[in-house]
């Protein structure tokens, strides 16, 4: 995603983390203490979505993806500018380290580039909030973010248990949830496809039928996310707890059979085309 920064000074800064230059961003940050505070202005074309009115801070994510690669030193990045914002006395520091936190966790980027443990290590070491990221990585398959989370110090919870599909904390958080719980985490164990915890929610009362909630691809199914993972085996295990065939999402309207075929996971097609 190209993202046309309009304002100079802060292009700049955006080059220095892209660069991986430690010394020369902490100088500018020095010289220009407004970027630490203020929106980086960005062209009316690229606002809008999660990526709208950003931070200085969020670049250090690479989500949304610029330029599919992180610097090695982008943790120290990441750091200075936190320190420097700290600092400044920026008001708002607590909101760009959890928003940031959040984009780290669910970016593929950073993790590829080996890094996304050591930008949430930083980012939480600093005050970011580890639990309210964890959502944002399940629901995104990041489930090296997700451990590195609750190393960091997040609770565990039930959704976190299916996610990382820890059997034990599963039945025993289960046991005790309530239903809005038990949805989001059959939602987690689908997009991540673990079949065990779908099936262990299903039996503690969670509807494999309900469309998944905010934050979790609300628009679509547990099924429709299994289906897009490409896990055989937890499709079979909703279809059989009677998740809907039928049920469309919301953006494209494809049924189970049309995001099978859409994703081209044969033996998935062939499964429902048999039923």
């Amino acid at each position: 995603m190209a993202i046309e920064v309009t304002d100079a000074e802060f292009r700049h800064a955006i080059e220095l983390i892209d660069a991986g230059d430690v010394d020369a961003l902490q100088a500018w940050l020095y010289t220009h203490p407004r970027l630490l505070v203020d929106t980086v202005p960005v062209a009316e074309d690229n606002a809008g979505g999660y990526f709208a009115n950003p931070k200085l801070l969020w670049f250090v994510a690479e989500n949304p993806i610029r330029n599919n690669s992180l610097p090695a030193k982008i943790a120290a990045i990441a750091e200075t500018i936190v320190v420097a914002a700290e600092k400044h006395g920026a008001a708002e520091l607590k909101d760009d380290l959890d928003y940031t936190l959040g984009l780290v966790a669910s970016g593929r980027v950073a993790r590829e580039a080996g890094a996304q443990a050591s930008l949430i290590e930083v980012l939480t070491d600093r005050g970011a909030d580890p639990d309210g990221a964890v959502t944002t990585a399940l629901g995104h398959g990041e489930i090296v973010a997700a451990q590195c989370l609750l190393r960091c110090g997040a609770q565990m919870s039930l959704p976190l248990a299916a996610g990382l599909c820890r059997m034990d904390d599963v039945e025993r958080l289960a046991a005790q949830a309530g239903k809005d719980a038990l949805q989001a985490a059959l939602s987690v164990a689908a997009i991540n496809a673990e079949a065990e915890a779908v099936e262990a929610l299903i039996r503690h009362g969670a509807d494999p039928k309900t469309f998944n909630p905010p934050g979790l691809h609300a628009h679509s199914t547990p099924l429709h996310q299994a289906i897009a993972v490409g896990s055989l085996t937890t499709v079979k295990v909703l279809v059989e707890a009677g998740a809907s065939l039928e049920a469309r999402d919301t953006v494209v309207g494809r049924d189970a059979l049309g995001w099978a075929r859409h994703f081209g996971h044969d033996e998935i097609v062939e499964y429902l085309a048999g039923l």
